[in-house]
């Protein structure tokens, strides 16, 4: 059986009421909507993949999202965004850390020798570019994936595209290994470079 589905359809279309009542119904509830031919067939697959035994998560891209769903779901299943799922995983396997908006800024000035003066051009783009490189999991030390990443994205490195390449593979090092302080892309991105259990 496919364990994967997905639902493509504007805003305001109903995805995420169908998604909510199908695991309503899936759980053994009952829904006070009649679902369309499209949406039974959803409410179908769902009815296949859960059960009250099984584990089930919504994810949402934002807290204002997780918490309406939250709001809706049934009380078996839990809703949260996707950088706390991974921020549980990281507290449950490395520990608790302390979170840090501008860790990545700190870090280039500190412990890189980033001056926020003298390399005022260099430092903000700096930053975006090993934000940009934690989130599409590119490779640091490939020159070709890093550049095609700069251009793609638009990072503007006024003229210090060579410092940047140099420099970022030891900033992404410094940041996995050093897991005491995360910002928000860590949340994300160590899971997956640490290849951390996640909750099934």
């Amino acid at each position: 059986m496919i364990a994967n589905l997905s639902i493509n359809a504007g805003a305001g279309t109903g995805k995420t009421t169908t998604i909510v009542e199908g695991s309503r119904v899936a759980l053994g509830g009952k829904s006070p909507f009649k679902p369309s031919e499209q949406q039974a067939a959803i409410w179908d697959h769902l009815s296949r993949l859960l059960s009250p035994k099984t584990s089930c998560r919504f994810v949402a891209f934002n807290k204002s999202i997780a918490t309406e769903l939250a709001s809706r779901l049934p009380a078996s299943i839990p809703a949260s965004t996707m950088h706390s799922f991974g921020l549980s995983s990281l507290t449950k396997h490395l520990g608790r850390a302390k979170i840090e908006g501008g860790k990545v800024r700190y870090l280039l000035q500190d412990h890189f020798q980033v001056n926020p003066k003298k390399d005022a051009d260099f430092l903000g783009p700096m930053t975006s570019l090993v934000s940009l490189t934690k989130v599409t999991l590119t490779d640091p030390s490939d020159r070709e994936e890093v550049l095609d990443l700069i251009q793609h994205y638009g990072v503007d490195l006024n003229g210090n595209t060579t410092r940047a390449l140099t420099l970022l593979p030891q900033v992404i090092d410094y940041c996995r290994e050093n897991t005491s302080v995360i910002d928000f892309d860590d949340m994300v991105w160590l899971p997956v470079v640490h290849d951390l259990p996640l909750e099934k």
